[in-house]
């Protein structure tokens, strides 16, 4: 029975030597794959596409390592300033033997009428700043799972509707219809989203009672300026008051949207 242990307890030893040895072996390996250059990320490239921005950044993995590389994964997630989470992309790379090189794609298509449908159709008139943060997380010789933060960067986002405004004048009769004329402006601060089509303005009192409504006719290229001094029909006079709401709608083949709320007065 005493050798029998004694074997026993001798394999159990030799296992743990062979146990530890793995692990140390694969962090040295790992480490220095990671710390020569192993990983590497390319220069980002930027390709508007009507409403979408797609950026590809190219990244490869050399393994120089002593074990295979399993389940790597690329994960890109974009914030706004707020910290709302606008887009998480993820790339994969299935395996890496030990002694290849293997590269491929992380792409991002961030879609801005999407957004702009959504719970953040205040980046339609106030600009922003865009973060993005970069991940990687991987499996090294079947046993160790690592996730690395690749830090950031940043871009601004201008707003389409930026500095939206309304100026009406005093309300005056034409002999059939109570006129107020009212001077509308923005400024596309986008780079790349046009602003081209019918635009609803809905004009409502303290009581959010509606004085009137007008459609225009817009359009606004990137970097451009719209400004209009339309009139808007009151059907009741005595419902202006100083202060009250702006409801804005956007119709237009690319892309639609509204309520925008805006306070005024």
């Amino acid at each position: 029975m005493a050798p029998a242990i004694r074997a026993l307890g001798w394999a159990g030893r030799f296992l743990s030597i062979i146990t530890i040895a793995y692990l140390a072996t694969s962090l040295y390996s790992f480490t220095n794959l990671m710390m020569g250059g192993g990983f590497a990320l390319g220069e980002p490239a930027l390709d508007f596409k009507a409403q979408e921005l797609v950026i590809s950044i190219p990244f490869s993995f050399n393994n120089t390592g002593f074990y295979d590389l399993t389940d790597a994964n690329l994960t890109t997630l974009i914030r706004d300033q707020q910290g709302n989470i606008l887009l998480r992309a993820e790339t994969l790379m299935d395996s890496v033997p030990k002694g290849t090189r293997a590269e491929t794609i992380h792409s991002i298509s961030l879609d801005f009428t999407r957004i702009l449908s959504g719970d953040l159709t205040r980046l339609l008139i106030n600009d922003d700043k865009f973060s993005f943060n970069i991940s990687i997380g991987l499996r090294y010789a079947l046993a160790l799972g690592f996730k690395l933060n690749l830090g950031g960067l940043s871009f601004p986002w201008g707003a389409p509707l930026s500095n939206f405004s309304l100026h009406p004048s005093d309300v005056s009769f034409n002999g059939t219809h109570y006129i107020q004329r009212v001077e509308l402006s923005f400024e596309n601060h986008s780079q790349f989203l046009p602003i081209s089509g019918r635009m609803r303005v809905a004009v409502y009192n303290e009581m959010r009672q509606e004085v009137g409504n007008i459609w225009v006719d817009v359009i606004a290229l990137p970097g451009t300026s719209f400004r209009q001094s339309v009139e808007m029909i009151v059907e009741n006079p005595s419902l202006l008051t100083g202060t009250g709401q702006i409801h804005v709608y956007m119709e237009s083949p690319l892309i639609k949207f509204g309520p925008v709320v805006i306070a005024y007065g």
